[in-house]
């Protein structure tokens, strides 16, 4: 399927976030990888790091926190895509694998109280 350019094919709106930590745990080689969350939707999230992290084979767990919504620990997330960033860090594209009932409730919690995330309209 062709999707013309410009058009967003995200399923979810996403949150910008700064000063936000996440433990990367790939499973190959038992390290653990410390980022920053750039951005978070209902299906993912996009890590920037400042030293290039292992290529997980194709997914990964993590683990932080987010205010208002509390701890997220050793989540599984697939890795969709991995680049550098407009500022040269390293990031990798992750979205949320089987995501419990716990969890999707406590992330739908933070975009709650993040009024920018239900009232964006797109302007045409």
């Amino acid at each position: 399927m062709n999707v013309p350019t410009g058009v967003e094919r995200r399923r979810y709106k996403r949150v910008p976030l700064q000063n936000v930590i996440i433990e990367l745990s790939p499973p190959t080689d038992g390290k653990k990888y410390t980022g920053m969350i750039r951005d978070i939707s209902l299906g993912g999230m996009l890590i920037a790091f400042e030293t290039q992290p292992p290529k997980p084979d194709e997914f990964a767990h993590v683990t932080f926190i987010l205010p208002s919504a509390g701890v997220f620990s050793y989540i599984k997330m697939q890795v969709m895509r991995e680049t550098r960033d407009k500022e040269g860090l390293y990031a990798l594209g992750l979205e949320f694998v089987n995501l419990n009932a716990e969890d999707r409730a406590k992330l739908e919690r933070f975009f709650q109280n993040h009024a920018n995330y239900y009232n964006q309209q797109d302007e045409s």
